[in-house]
């Protein structure tokens, strides 16, 4: 039997940059991701317009300006919470799969289960 589960919607934001990037999936990526809609997100990663990759590219250095404050503040796992809750949901409906989430110093990446 398949397993098949429904995706929630932050789920879905944190998988689509995940796939986009299989290598590893920086953190700014992933809150980026997750503070836009899921219609832009969509856009940002399927489509060839310029005009929403340099929108996309200004919402991830925005993300990425404002982990850094917070990891200079002792407040980025604060700032993450969102994004960590939606990685582990995500993460234990890929399991099912045989997909697993892993964490590198500077993001994540999707790989086989072990």
């Amino acid at each position: 039997m398949v397993a098949q589960r429904v995706l929630t919607e932050a789920e879905m934001r944190m998988l689509l940059p995940l796939l986009d990037n299989p290598t590893c999936c920086q953190k700014e990526v992933l809150q980026a991701g997750y503070y836009c809609t899921y219609e832009f997100l969509l856009q940002a990663m399927l489509s060839p317009d310029g005009k929403t990759s340099a929108q996309w590219n200004e919402l991830v250095e925005a993300q990425r300006s404002r982990l850094h404050l917070a990891s200079a503040k002792k407040a980025k796992r604060t700032e993450m919470r969102g994004v960590y809750n939606a990685i582990f949901g995500l993460r234990q409906k890929l399991e099912q799969l045989g997909l697993n989430i892993r964490v590198r110093r500077d993001g994540y990446y999707i790989c086989k289960s072990d």
